[in-house]
């Protein structure tokens, strides 16, 4: 198997919160940068492929708005197509990238997930940040091309979504990132009344998506998504042994807006 518009993106990630305890995580992982049209073409079986059997399965229905819905070829491309026209981008659904963990032996969770998109004519159309929690929902966040700023897209909004419970509903998302090619260099910080307050940077180098690449990390990385999952909740302990502050998620249900997949 190899994947001709996909890759591969070996990735560091640092989060390092500032405010009020100083904490800081960082770990080692990797990312699949899968072409749309690519994915919606994957055979059922294989290293790769969308089947149960798959060592590593991609489902359209784990992003975006498409749980409970029919799973059929290109849908994923659909929904982004109807997400950002909402969202008055320009983008005439031609080619898109998405940069996401994919499920392994069944299991994912994707704290965030980007989603690169082109026009035929090869400008870049949109960024889409989709913020995942351990609940089940997402919340998609937009960068148009008015957030390009000198190559990187930058955009900062309030988060209205439950996170973590160790941030409140009041805090901004600050995303900056620059678009993939053989590096990446995404930065997605917090702030609180003008304050930065967490910083997470997610650094890269990309390599094919082949079948020996994907056993080479099978063996580097072991049970990706279950790493990051144990991580989020160990990490979680020790800010809770810190006495940072705890936030309930049915507190400020009023600030839980554009959530998918509502809990």
């Amino acid at each position: 198997m190899e994947l001709k518009q996909s890759s591969l993106y070996d990735c560091s990630i640092l989060h390092v919160r500032l405010w009020p305890r100083r904490h800081r995580l960082k770990y080692r992982f990797f990312w699949f940068a899968l072409d749309l049209d690519e994915a919606a073409s994957l055979p059922r079986a294989g290293i790769l492929g969308t089947g149960r059997w798959s060592l590593y399965r991609f489902l359209e229905s784990d992003h975006l708005d498409l749980r409970g819905r029919a799973i059929l070829p290109g849908s994923l491309k659909r929904e982004l197509l109807a997400l950002v026209r909402n969202s008055a981008v320009e983008w005439d659904g031609s080619r898109a990238i998405l940069l996401t963990q994919a499920r392994f032996l069944g299991y994912v969770f994707n704290p965030v997930s980007f989603y690169f998109m082109w026009n035929s004519d090869g400008t870049r159309a949109a960024v889409v940040a989709e913020v995942g929690n351990t609940f089940g929902e997402l919340k998609p966040y937009v960068l148009g091309p008015v957030t390009d700023n000198g190559g990187d897209w930058c955009l900062r909004v309030p988060k209205h979504f439950y996170v973590s419970p160790f941030t409140d509903l009041e805090t901004e998302f600050e995303f900056r990132v620059e678009w993939p090619a053989d590096r990446l260099l995404i930065d997605v910080d917090d702030f609180k009344a003008g304050e930065k307050i967490l910083v997470s940077r997610m650094e890269g180098s990309r390599t094919a998506c082949a079948t020996g690449s994907l056993l080479w990390r099978t063996l580097r990385f072991p049970f990706v998504t279950l790493q990051i999952i144990f991580l989020i909740h160990w990490h979680a302990l020790l800010l809770f042994l810190k006495r940072v502050p705890y936030f309930a998620k049915n507190d400020r249900k009023d600030l839980q807006r554009g959530v998918m997949r509502p809990h």
